[in-house]
This record gives structure tokens, C-alpha cells and sequence, in this order.
């Protein structure tokens, strides 16, 4: 029936008519504005027309079980937990019943068990599936049916978000008969279906019925209703804050319910000096457990009760001044630089004396090595430890870290682990804030002036030998260990060492340090004794453990060694194109611009390897985009004091000539990319890839010259003697190449041939995809000079295979080449 015979309707005579006729709607769907609206009013109005209205409401929640019941075949008492959960998702409406059931089966969440012989479902997971949109609305609406006493209370419980646990009730009223009035009225909103209870919590049914009863509230009732839930919360926690299992939990309900009034603008003036206090509290309860953007947000707060003009008066002067120092850390963290500076500064302004100035000058050293900024964090460091007593040799030379290493060796001849654990605790505040800042210099120190680094670490281990330990005196030996492997090339002491470090940290309980620890461990130290693969899967794990506990300066590191240290174990280019781009943008985000020079510097080498250098920008968002290219990167490393950057860039453009064939080139770059340090990660493939070189070129020049390059690869082949000797698995394979060049060049062939076929061996052992393709191609190389064509080409092909899986597209072409030779002189 259409609308025209609707009309008809209620507009005849009064003739008698006897005519039947039934309708139906959704009365969800027709408001007053709808057409049909119209009608049903004129039919209402009619003297002609008896109409009776029925409306259709959803069975009640015994007759819903009764139908589960019967329709699952099993006992009412059996089948109640699944009603419960089944009404509140379909208000009873049959037809809601019926589909919602068949949804369960299909998602089997409702499954009929042969073991047990009866239907069973998984109550925790119906639970968590979300309320249609239709029938939320209908909710919705239902809510200005409910009676006022329940809506009141719906009010409040709303002010909670979606759910709110029965703790809370216990703190809003410090009288049973008012708790228990106040569940009362939630549980007759339970029967309505409005709002479930589950365990110890009442939780709405949808997070849009939650809002539509805050929304009855205006928003000055809402600021009221939040504020008197904090200062019931308080007043009661205050009564019990020594018994209360859940006071953690309460206190931060109640200063989240202060605060979100404080937004409305609804607070108690004299009572803002502890509402800030409850803030600190929170703020730092958060960052112990590592959330610092919940603590920022308290902290904020914590300030804004403070009045802005007297806030540094001597009343609250302690108290603004632990906000602030608190302020400083959380910005830091969540990658706020420019607001960091901001508290900084203001600290500094009002701070009385240097002790109080000292985690405002902490922070501030932090923010310039994240921005790369190294020559300001360096002096700064220095000049407040100076105000600390503590100075530093300005010109150092190699006599000077060598005595301040013997000297430290003899102070810890006598330390074990155990005589270190059982000492006091460093107490003396001056002493602690000197290590503390002398712990920060290992980044800045590292890329500018690695020389200072055991000189460093060396008075940190005195410092504590002297005055007590804390958990940063760890990070001292750890330095000690790194200089015996560094200075002495004494790999066992400084693995040693740097065990010690690990576990004495581990010890003190320096929760927050291990991260870094264990990156500066893995990329510095285990290097020489384990084997890359699992050494780069730890430091990709530490990234993670840094992001967690709020060091995103060595999530930063962690992140670039697992990189660097992924490529070298052969990881397919391709992916490591992906994960090097990752990394960037998220160093990027963290504000961590000191760490984009190497790893910019890795993802141009990847680019260059896989063919994809010039066809994707690897400067995107970086440097402010002031750098285009590489060579404005180089420049930008020079100009900033950089030297460790501006080695990696020519390291890595050496290596690039290396491994695409272009010797002559790679030579010319050898000198310049010569990394300072010795025993370092830089200087063992400098010396692999300039000893391979030096062997080509001493095959391919006169007598004169031949001797010069045979004097490189020889010092080289003996360097990898010292490396393998420390690490067999790591670069076993690479000596074995050198010592086959090292053959060939002196016409040793059976010598030569067998050491290809070692490092080939070796390389596929110790999964060295990439030194397995260099070892083919040059064993093609010396077996096509002593005119094995056939096994050359088989080698070439090999040595194809393996550069296509590494991904090293740019290296192809060459093999191509050298196999056309080949088939051209055949």
C-alpha cells in the first residue's frame, strides 16, 4: 500500500466501514519531520478510525534465556552468563537474537564439543564484540526512560569514560548505605541492558550511550560532577592512603578527575598547592614506569595550578622547581626540543644555586647531542663539571691515556664483581652529578674526539673506587674495557671488562641504563668474540627496550648499529633499503638529528649497491632540508667538527669503489677514508677492502709499484690474522680471501685455489651471503688467468647467484661483462 490509499484514510463519511488494516514501522527511523508522522497524527485525530498502537519491545531477559536454552539444548542455570552477554547486544529483539547467534557459530565463538557432548562458547570474547551502531542508537534513546535516581547515577559513572570499577564507588562515599544505594542504581541500568557488569567493574554497552549520558550534562555539571569526584577521591584516599592495596591506581582517577574540571575551569583555589603535588607525584610516577607523555601531561597540569606570578616564591619555590626539572626530562623524551628549552630556561632564571641548576644543565647537554650540536654539549659538559671539580687535560696525547689506563688497571687489581657490589653507594651529590654528566659524553666524544674516551672512563672508575657506586659507574668500565681492545688490542681483557659492566648494572638495579648498556656493548665490544648475527638481533631488540623505557637518544644508536651491523651479515639489500629508510624518518621524528649522519651515510651505500642510488631521495625531512647530496652531507660533517662522520662518509664511498671493481679509484680513496681508531668496526673492513684492493693493483702494475701494494695487502692479511684469531665466525672467511690473493699474486696456485675454495666454504657456513659472491668472483678471476675457462665461468655464475640474492644490483653488470669475455674468446 502506497501513500495515495493511504489518504483515503479517515476522510470518509460516517458510513460504517469494516476494514482491517495492520502496519508496521521502526520507529527509530520516523521522527517528526517524517511524512508518515503526518498520518499517524490525522489518523489519531479521526472520528471514523479506531487505531491501536502496539509497540514491539525486545522479550525480557528470563524469556531470552528460555529461547537459548531450549535452542542450545541445555539447563536455564547453563545458559544465563551467554543471555547476559547476548541481550545487551540485541535488546531482546528476536529476529537480533537469532542472527547474533549465527554470527557466534560462524566466528566460532559458539561451537557444539564432541568431548563434551553440548554446545560450549568463549564468554571473555562474546563480551568483547562490539554493539551494532542501530541498536546503540536505540540505547541512546532509551536513556530518557530510565528513572532519574539511575540516570544520575549513569551521569556519574560516565564522567569515568566507558566503564568504572566498584573501587571507585568506595572512594566517592565514605558511607555504606550510600555505596551501596549507588549500585543499586547502576545494577537496575544492568537490567536495562544500558550498562553490563563484568567481575568488579560496570562498563556501558557502547562508547555511544557513555557519551550520550554525559552529553545530558552541561558542560559547567560536567565540570562540577568531575571536580567533586577528585576531592572525594583525595579526601578519601587521604583516610586510607596507608592500607589501601589499590592507591596507585585511585590516586591517578582522582587527578585525572581534577584536571578534566581544570579544563571546564571548576577548581578550589586553596586547594591548587596540592592538586600541583598530587601532579608531580603522578608525573613522576609515570616516567619510573617509563610513561613520559602521561607524565608530561601531569606535570603540565601540575604547573598550571601553580599562580604564574608568585610561583617561584620561597613557599612553593621546591615545589615549582620539581616541576619544572620534571618538565625538562618529559619534553626531552617525547622529542619536544623547543618546549625543553623553554623550562630549561626558565629554570636556570630562578634556580638559587648550581645544585639546582644541574638536571636543567643535564637535559640541556642531552637536547644539543640529539641535535648534533656536539661542540655547545661538549662545553657545557665540561664547564659544569669544572664547577663540579672535575677537569680534563686539554691536549691529549697517547703517554697520557696510557698512564691513566695502567694507572686505573692497578687501582682494580684487587676489585672483583663481588667487592664492587658490597661497597657503599655513592652518596656524595657532587661526585654522583659528575658521573652522571661524564656518562654523556660517550656519544659526542665518540664522533669528535675518541682520544678524551678513556680518559673519561677512567676517572669515572676512580670516582667510584673513591666515593661509592651508582648505576652509571657501570658505564666506566665499560669505557675501561672498550680502551684495553682499542689502545692495547687486548680483546679478552676488554670482553672481560665489559661483562663485568653488563652485569654490574644488571646488579645496581639500573633498569633504564640497559638499553644502552647493551647497544654500546653489542656495537663496541662482543663484536670481537660473537658472532654478528645474534649481536645484530640483540641490538634490534635494544632498540625496542630504549623506546620503552625513554632513551630515544640509544633507541636512536641501537637502531643505526642493527643496520650497519645487518648489512655486513649479508642481509638482502632490498629489505635493508626499507629498514634503513625506517629508521631515518623515525630518528627524524625522535629529534635525534646527530644519528642521521651515519645512517644517511648507510642507506646512500645500500641505494648505490642495489642500483637505486639517484632514483630515491635518501634526504627526505632531514637537516631541516638544507642537504641535497652527499657531498653537502660530507661538508656539513667537516664544518661541524664531525670527524668520525666525515671518515664514515669517505669509508663508505671507498667501499662502494671497492665492491663495484673501480680499484684504481678505491685506492685513491683508501688514504682519506683511513678511520682513526684502531681495533675498531670501521678500520676491520677498511683493511679487508684496501688489502683486496692493494692485491689487484699489485697484479696489474710494474715491479716498482707492485711492492708498494704488496707491503699493503701483506699488513693487511696479518691484521686479519689478529681478527680471526679473536672471531672465527665473523671473519674467518674474509682472511681466507686475502690469504688467496695473497697466494695468486705469488703464483701460488694450489695455495691460492684452496684458499678460494676455504672462504667460498667459509662464507656459506657463517651465512656471508655477499663475501660468498666477492670469494666466487675472484676464484672465477684467478681461474680464467690460469685458462680454467669452464670452472671460471661456473664460479662467475655462482658468484651471480649470491649478488642477486644480497640484491646487489649494481654489481651485476660486471659478472655479465666478465662472462661475455669469456664467451667472446671461446
Amino acid at each position: 500500500m502506497d501513500f495515495n490509499h493511504i489518504n483515503q484514510f479517515g476522510l470518509a463519511d460516517d458510513t460504517p466501514q469494516c476494514f482491517l488494516v495492520m502496519g508496521s514501522y521502526r520507529d527509530n527511523e520516523v521522527d517528526s519531520t517524517h511524512r508518515l508522522s503526518s498520518y499517524l497524527e490525522t489518523f489519531e485525530r479521526s472520528n471514523t478510525l479506531q487505531v491501536t498502537n502496539i509497540q514491539l519491545d525486545g522479550i525480557a531477559k528470563s524469556d531470552a534465556n528460555l529461547m537459548l536454552s531450549e535452542m542450545l539444548g541445555l539447563p536455564l542455570r547453563l545458559t544465563k552468563s551467554l543471555t547476559d552477554a547476548v541481550q545487551a547486544r540485541t535488546l531482546g529483539n528476536p529476529l537480533y537474537i537469532h542472527a547474533f547467534m549465527q554470527s557466534l557459530v560462524k566466528e566460532k565463538l559458539l561451537i557444539n564439543s564432541v568431548v563434551k557432548k553440548r554446545w560450549i562458547w568463549d564468554i571473555e570474547a562474546i563480551q568483547s564484540i562490539s554493539i551494532q551502531g542501530s541498536i546503540a542508537e536505540v540505547l541512546t534513546r532509551k536513556i530518557s526512560y530510565i528513572p532519574h535516581d539511575t540516570q544520575e547515577a549513569l551521569k556519574v559513572m560516565s564522567t569515568f569514560g566507558s566503564q568504572m570499577s566498584e573501587e571507585y564507588v568506595s572512594h566517592l562515599s565514605p558511607l555504606q548505605e550510600k555505596r551501596q544505594e549507588f549500585c543499586d542504581r547502576l545494577n537496575s541500568a544492568v537490567e536495562e541492558s544500558v550498562i553490563e557488569k563484568i567481575g568488579s567493574k560496570y562498563k556501558f554497552v557502547q562508547d555511544m550511550v557513555q557519551q550520550a549520558v554525559y552529553e545530558l550534562m552541561s558542560p559547567k555539571e560536567r565540570a562540577e560532577c568531575h571536580f567533586q569526584n577528585g576531592v572525594k577521591m583525595i579526601t578519601a584516599l587521604s583516610c586510607c592512603a596507608d592500607s589501601h592495596s589499590d592507591l596507585g591506581l585511585i590516586t591517578f582517577v582522582a587527578i585525572d578527575q581534577i584536571n578534566i574540571a581544570k579544563s571546564f575551569g571548576v577548581t578550589d583555589s586553596s586547594m591548587c598547592t596540592q592538586f600541583a603535588k598530587l601532579n608531580l607525584k603522578a608525573g613522576e610516577s609515570s616516567m619510573e614506569k617509563f610513561n613520559f607523555m602521561s607524565g608530561f601531561s601531569y606535570i603540565e597540569h601540575g604547573i598550571s595550578f601553580l599562580p604564574k606570578e608568585s610561583k617561584w616564591n620561597s613557599s612553593s619555590y621546591d615545589l615549582c622547581r620539581s616541576l619544572h626539572e620534571a618538565a625538562c626530562l618529559a619534553c626531552y623524551v617525547n622529542a619536544l626540543p623547543t618546549k625543553a628549552n623553554e623550562y630549561i630556561s626558565e629554570l636556570l632564571e630562578n634556580a638559587h644555586c648550581l645544585e639546582h641548576k644541574l638536571k636543567a644543565y643535564y637535559v640541556m647537554v642531552k637536547n644539543l647531542t640529539s641535535s648534533g650540536d656536539f661542540k655547545q654539549a661538549l662545553k657545557k659538559t665540561f664547564d659544569v663539571l669544572i664547577e663540579l671539580g672535575e677537569t680534563f687535560p686539554t691536549e691529549i696525547t697517547p703517554e697520557i691515556i696510557q698512564e691513566e689506563l695502567s694507572n686505573t688497571k692497578s687501582l682494580l687489581n684487587n676489585f672483583t664483581k663481588e667487592s664492587i657490589l658490597s661497597s657503599p653507594k655513592l652518596m656524595d651529590e657532587k661526585k654522583l652529578w659528575a658521573i652522571k654528566f661524564m656518562n654523556n659524553l660517550s656519544g659526542p666524544l665518540s664522533i669528535t674526539n675518541y682520544q678524551m674516551g678513556p680518559l673519561i672512563a677512567c676517572r669515572m672508575v676512580q670516582l667510584s673506587s673513591q666515593y661509592g657506586y651508582c648505576s652509571e659507574s657501570a658505564f666506566g668500565f665499560l669505557g675501561y674495557g672498550q680502551a684495553q681492545i682499542s689502545v692495547f688490542e687486548d680483546v679478552d681483557e676488554g670482553y672481560r671488562w665489559g661483562k663485568i659492566a653488563l652485569s654490574l648494572l644488571e646488579s645496581l638495579g639500573g633498569k633504564g641504563y640497559l638499553p644502552k648498556m647493551r647497544c654500546l656493548f653489542n656495537s663496541y665490544v662482543s663484536l670481537w668474540k660473537e658472532p654478528f648475527h645474534a649481536t645484530s638481533n640483540v641490538l634490534l631488540h635494544t632498540h625496542s627496550e630504549a623506546m620503552l623505557v625513554g632513551d630515544v637518544e640509544y633507541a636512536s644508536v641501537s637502531a643505526f648499529f642493527y643496520c650497519r651491523q645487518a648489512l655486513v651479515c649479508g642481509q638482502n639489500l632490498l629489505l635493508a633499503e626499507k629498514e634503513c629508510k625506517a629508521v631515518a624518518s623515525k630518528m627524524v621524528q625522535l629529534k635525534q638529528i646527530q644519528m642521521c649522519y651515519g645512517q644517511v651515510n648507510t642507506y646512500i651505500f645500500i641505494l648505490k649497491m642495489n642500483g637505486n642510488y639517484g632514483k630515491v631521495n635518501p634526504f627526505p625531512d632531514i637537516f631541516d632540508g638544507k642537504i641535497a647530496n652527499e657531498e653537502e652531507l660530507l661538508n656539513l660533517a667537516l664544518s661541524s667538527g664531525k670527524r668520525i662522520n666525515a671518515k664514515g662518509i669517505l669509508s663508505n664511498r671507498f667501499q662502494v669503489a671497492f665492491w663495484l671493481g673501480q680499484f684504481e679509484e678505491a685506492a685513491e680513496l683508501a688514504e682519506k677514508a683511513k678511520p682513526p681508531p684502531k681495533m675498531s668496526f670501521m678500520e676491520v673492513y677498511h683493511v679487508f677492502c684496501e688489502g683486496l684492493t692493494a692485491f689487484q693493483l699489485a697484479r696489474r702494475s710494474s715491479s716498482s709499484s707492485a711492492s708498494k701494494w704488496m707491503t699493503i695487502g701483506e699488513e693487511a692479511v696479518t691484521r686479519f690474522r689478529l681478527y680471526e684469531k679473536c672471531s672465527t665466525w665473523n671473519w674467518e672467511n674474509n682472511l681466507f680471501l686475502l690469504e688467496a690473493e695473497y697466494h695468486q699474486c705469488k703464483q701460488e696456485e694450489d695455495k691460492a685455489a684452496a684458499k678460494y675454495r676455504a672462504s667460498i666454504t667459509s662464507a656459506q657456513e657463517h651465512r656471508f651471503v655477499h663475501e660468498e659472491a666477492l670469494a666466487f668472483e675472484f676464484y672465477g678471476d684467478f681461474l680464467r688467468t690460469i685458462r680454467r675457462v669452464d670452472d671460471s665461468k661456473e664460479k662467475y655464475a655462482n658468484a651471480r647467484l649470491c649478488y642477486e640474492k644480497w640484491g646487489a644490483h649494481a654489481i651485476i653488470p660486471r659478472l655479465e661483462e666478465k662472462i661475455g669475455r669469456i664467451q667472446g674468446t671461446e
